[in-house]
C-alpha cells in the first residue's frame, strides 16, 4: 500500500453497521490500522519487549498520583498507535469553565470533518455516533459551539494529539508492520516446514483406484494416508495428488513424484527472525537490541554496554514522555506534581 493511501475517506456506506462512517479519514487497508497493529504487537515478540521496555521508563519523574492511571493508557495509545485523546467537558454559565479532563480510547475517534487547511475539525465516536468539535480553549469558541448545539446536544470536546501534517500522528512502528507480522509467523513457519520437509512442494501421481488391483488399493490407500497425514501442508508447502488411468504392471510404477518448486528452506527462515528484529528495533525510536536479552550481555562481561543502552533508551523514553506532556498543557492541564508557581497540584487544577 502506498504512503498516500495509508489515509482514507471512507466513501461507501455500509450495511449493518451501527455508526455511519461515511466521509471519516479512516487509516490504513479499509480502516484495519488499530487491528493490523493489535494483532502484531500480540504476536511478535521483538515488539511486545519494545513496548514493554517503553512502558516502563516513559513515566514523568514527578507525575501526580492522581494521574497514574491516566497516564499509562494514554502513554499506551501514544505509542501503540501514535497519538492520544482526551474528553474535554465545560460547564457553561455566565461564564465557560472546563471540567475535569477525561481519558478516552484512540481508535474509537476519527476525523469526521476538516477545515481548509486540512486540519481536524469534528471528531466522531465510531462506536457510539457521538460526534464533536475539535479542542479550542477560546471562549469565544466554546460558548459559539454550545450556541449552536444547544444545552441538550453539546457535550464538549475532544483533543487529539497531533505534532505531525498528517490528519493522524502514526505510531513509528507502523512502518514495520510487516515485519512484526513475519516475525509473529515465522515461528509457525518454520515448524510447520521442518513438519512438511519430507515432502516438500510436489505433485504425486497415483494410480486410479478402479484401475487398482487389491495389492495396488492398499499401497494406494497408505500413501494417501501418508501425504495427508503431513502436518502443516497448507501453511508451508503444497502436495498435490493426483490419480491417472492407465495399464501399469509394475508395482514401482504405481507411485511418482514430480518437485514443482524448491524445497523450503528452514535455515533461511531462521535468519528472519534476526532482521525482523533489527526492524522493529529500529523503529520503535532506536529501542537498543541489547535490552532485549540482557542477561547475554552480562553473561559476557558487556554490563556496561548494557547500561549505556540503558541510559539513552531512558533518555529517549524522557523525550517522548515530554511531548505527551505538552499535549496535556495544550488543553491547560498539568499532571505533574508541581504547578510553575511551585504549589502543589491536584486533580481539580484545570483552567478557567
Amino acid at each position: 500500500m502506498a504512503f498516500t493511501d495509508i489515509f482514507k475517506v471512507n466513501s461507501a456506506r455500509k450495511k449493518k453497521k451501527a455508526v455511519d462512517t461515511k466521509g471519516v479519514v479512516l487509516i490504513g487497508e479499509n480502516g484495519s490500522y488499530f487491528k493490523d497493529l493489535d494483532n502484531a504487537y500480540l504476536n511478535s515478540p521483538t515488539a511486545t519487549m519494545a513496548l514493554l521496555k517503553f512502558h516502563e521508563y516513559c513515566v514523568p519523574a514527578d507525575l501526580a498520583d492522581a494521574y497514574q492511571s491516566m497516564w499509562k493508557r494514554v502513554e499506551n495509545d501514544y505509542i501503540r498507535y501514535g497519538y492520544f485523546c482526551l474528553y474535554v467537558p465545560y460547564t457553561i454559565d455566565a461564564d465557560v469553565n472546563m471540567e475535569s479532563v477525561e481519558y478516552r480510547p484512540a481508535s474509537d475517534y476519527r476525523i469526521k470533518e476538516q477545515d481548509d487547511t486540512g486540519k481536524a475539525s469534528i471528531i466522531i465516536n465510531i462506536k457510539t455516533g457521538a460526534e464533536f468539535p475539535v479542542f479550542n480553549s477560546d471562549k469565544s469558541v466554546v460558548k459559539a459551539q454550545f450556541l449552536k448545539e444547544g444545552y441538550a446536544k453539546f457535550k464538549g470536546q475532544i483533543y487529539m494529539y497531533n505534532d505531525s501534517s498528517l490528519p493522524y500522528r502514526l505510531t513509528p512502528l507502523y512502518s514495520v508492520l510487516n515485519w512484526m507480522q513475519t516475525e509473529g509467523n515465522a515461528g509457525t513457519f518454520v515448524s510447520k516446514t521442518c513438519d512438511n520437509a519430507m515432502f516438500g512442494n510436489n505433485i504425486f501421481v497415483i494410480k486410479k483406484s478402479s484401475d487398482a488391483s487389491a495389492k495396488e488399493l492398499e499401497i494406494i490407500e497408505s500413501v494417501r494416508e501418508a501425504i495427508s497425514g503431513v502436518k502443516g501442508v497448507e501453511e508451508s508447502a503444497q502436495n498435490l495428488l493426483l490419480e491417472y488411468e492407465g495399464d501399469i504392471e509394475d508395482v514401482t510404477k504405481l507411485l511418482s513424484k514430480v518437485s514443482i518448486s524448491n524445497d523450503a528452506n528452514v535455515d533461511l527462515m531462521n535468519s528472519v527472525d534476526e532482521k525482523a528484529e533489527q526492524k522493529i528495533c529500529t523503529a520503535c525510536y532506536g529501542f537498543p537490541r541489547i535490552l532485549i536479552s540482557q542477561s547475554e550481555g552480562i553473561f559476557s562481561q558487556s554490563g556496561e554496554a548494557i547500561q549505556v543502552a540503558t541510559d539513552l533508551w531512558a533518555k529517549t523514553c524522557r523525550r517522548e514522555a515530554q511531548n505527551i506532556l505538552d499535549g496535556f498543557r495544550e488543553v491547560g492541564l498539568n499532571i505533574l506534581n508541581t504547578v510553575p508557581n511551585g504549589s502543589t497540584n491536584t486533580p481539580d487544577n484545570s483552567p478557567a
